[in-house]
């Protein structure tokens, strides 16, 4: 790559697709870069979208019937002053391995649910969530230098469920679960959505429900914590 074209690509993934090594990340929009001999030169950076604002930490990366599955983050609303994590919405990302994954055709990106959109912050009343009040599109400066903002999810995870007698396990082998870090004001809560293939080939991005059909967009202490 002409060192008079880099720029910074923030939060990247690598991940291997058929027969090259792919980078991904973000620099605003979402940018890639494929090797084909082992990471020892690179495309050009190629980008996926065009005007949005994405977010994503190191995640992981999944591998299911001949597809690369992960998770981006994309800021819907990119004009929220502070951090953005209520505006944000997990993105599952399916890829066919033998593609060339530089080409956004390659892609299909699943529909997206910001946190503000799927959960009723007001509504909640529960183990304390959220933990400090804030008011939409604003921050609560708790002390001096020290800034709570609207409570969101972020740092996603695709998983996939295969044992047969969970009851998350779908034998069809089209559900994918996003787990996330949940930015409440407190610590140790975690957050989970899903997303499901559907007949046409996109994606449907949804809250979970438990057995009792209650939406569970399960926050929640884990075990001995």
């Amino acid at each position: 790559m002409d060192a008079s074209r880099r720029f910074s690509v923030y939060a990247c993934t690598a991940f291997v697709a058929g027969a090259s090594v792919y980078i991904l990340g973000h620099c605003r929009d979402l940018m890639i870069m494929r090797s084909d001999d082992g990471g020892e030169t690179w495309s050009e950076p190629q980008a996926l979208t065009e005007g949005q604002t994405w977010h994503q930490a190191p995640s992981n990366v999944h591998y299911s019937k001949g597809n690369v599955y992960l998770v981006m983050e994309r800021i819907t609303s990119p004009e929220r002053e502070g951090w953005p994590v209520s505006v944000m919405a997990p993105v599952l990302l399916r890829g066919r391995e033998a593609n060339d994954l530089t080409r956004r055709e390659s892609w299909t990106f699943a529909s997206e649910l910001a946190f503000e959109h799927a959960i009723p912050e007001e509504e909640l009343n529960y183990f304390g969530i959220p933990f400090y009040p804030v008011e939409r599109g604003s921050s609560n400066e708790l002390a001096p230098g020290r800034v709570c903002f609207r409570m969101g999810w972020l740092e996603t995870n695709v998983v996939q469920f295969v044992n047969e007698n969970h009851y998350f396990c779908d034998p069809t082998g089209s559900t994918f679960h996003l787990w996330m870090r949940a930015h409440t004001g407190g610590t140790g809560f975690a957050a989970i959505a899903k997303a499901v293939e559907q007949p046409d080939g996109s994606i449907a991005t949804m809250l979970e429900r438990a057995p009792s059909g209650r939406k569970r967009p399960s926050f929640r202490v884990p075990a001995g914590r």
